[in-house]
């Protein structure tokens, strides 16, 4: 590939990015003031300033552009690096307040985005959606829960499985409303209930 013809992709390629990236930015502020179903593609597009079929072209459709966006906030999360340091920690109780850490960070960034999909029982792709972001979820839970008892810190109450929905159950966004907004407790003491929570109903 010639030098132009690189150049020619790479600016393409950066302004295809930049694109999604206006129509997310655009579709959060949005959905969050009116709903999911209150907000059209023509709205959407006219604020993101681009036309509505350029975001059929770039999403399919609305739920899709969420979903895009659940996947961006998990990314600025630091779902990467919190990843990799999960797996090159050994100790339990680090494991936990890693995961902990992600969780707050996670739900800090995007509570009004899983506010909606939360409130939005009756939409079939907001639906999928948040069951898709349970089970994986619940997935992390289990693969953490694994790994503490073969480490053989789960207490005679817990196998894996169980250690698992646990945790999962006290990492919710459901359980982040009510402790952050019921209770008006910070972010921080928030993750450290969770961490504390999970160490004290499964940990030995």
């Amino acid at each position: 590939m010639s030098m132009k013809r690189k150049y020619d992709s790479e600016l393409r390629s950066s302004r295809a990015a930049d694109t999604r990236l206006r129509i997310q930015k655009s579709a959060r502020r949005l959905i969050a003031a009116s709903g999911f179903e209150n907000t059209a593609i023509t709205a959407i597009a006219k604020d993101a300033g681009v036309s509505p079929q350029t975001i059929y072209s770039v999403f399919g459709s609305k739920a899709a552009i969420v979903a895009s966006m659940l996947t961006h906030l998990e990314e600025e999360a630091g779902e990467a690096d919190s990843l990799a340091a999960l797996m090159a920690e050994d100790n339990p109780r680090r494991q936990l307040q890693i995961f902990s850490e992600w969780i707050r960070r996670l739900f800090d960034m995007s509570a009004d985005i899983f506010t909606v999909v939360a409130q939005s029982p009756d939409e079939p792709s907001l639906v999928e959606i948040r069951e898709n972001g349970d089970a994986r979820r619940l997935g992390g839970c289990k693969m953490l829960a694994g790994k503490w008892a073969e480490a053989g810190v789960l207490n005679d109450k817990y196998d894996a499985d169980a250690a698992a929905e646990q945790f999962w159950l006290l990492t919710s966004f459901e359980t982040y409303v009510l402790c952050t907004k019921g209770l008006n407790w910070s972010s921080d003491r928030y993750e450290k209930w969770v961490a504390e929570s999970v160490a004290q109903l499964v940990f030995s």
